[in-house]
């Protein structure tokens, strides 16, 4: 036990060190999110959305994934798509988490492809005219074979 004990005090300072550069960190982020930056809208909705270091406010979250996703980050086109199928800070909306996850399908993102496909497979069987109206893999084609309106 006592060769385990210098290791041990290690620990907590890299932890004590970790979480004091954490919180600078973390102001740094909101900074460069509020100039505008994609990549710091984004891990600031991540904070919002799990608590790091800061309250969970899933309000927020949806308010910087939605502002990293009109640039284009797909990754936040997905989560926002997310918050939106789970009623995250948002009231539940199917179909805007399929827009969401279709613009993130569409830049390759393959969790958002998937989850097209999980959340089809899930809706009620398409009618004749549904199948008709639009190919299945346009956003407006998904909603009416899913049946989400």
């Amino acid at each position: 036990m006592k060769k385990l004990t210098p290791f041990i005090a290690y620990l907590f300072v890299c932890l004590a060190s970790c979480l004091s550069s954490f919180a600078e960190s973390f102001e740094e982020t909101k900074r460069k999110a509020e100039q505008g930056f994609a990549y710091a809208q984004f891990n600031l909705a991540l904070n919002y959305e799990y608590g790091l270091g800061v309250a969970q406010d899933y309000k927020e979250a949806v308010k910087w994934y939605a502002k990293a996703a009109e640039q284009g980050d797909e990754v936040a086109q997905f989560n926002l798509g997310k918050m939106y199928e789970n009623g995250k800070g948002v009231p539940q909306n199917y179909k805007e988490a399929v827009k969401c996850w279709a613009k993130a399908a569409e830049q390759g993102l393959a969790e958002a492809q998937h989850e097209l496909w999980f959340n089809v497979r899930k809706w009620p069987r398409p009618t004749e005219k549904a199948l008709k109206t639009k190919p299945w893999f346009s956003v407006d084609g998904l909603l009416k074979v899913g049946g989400v309106n």
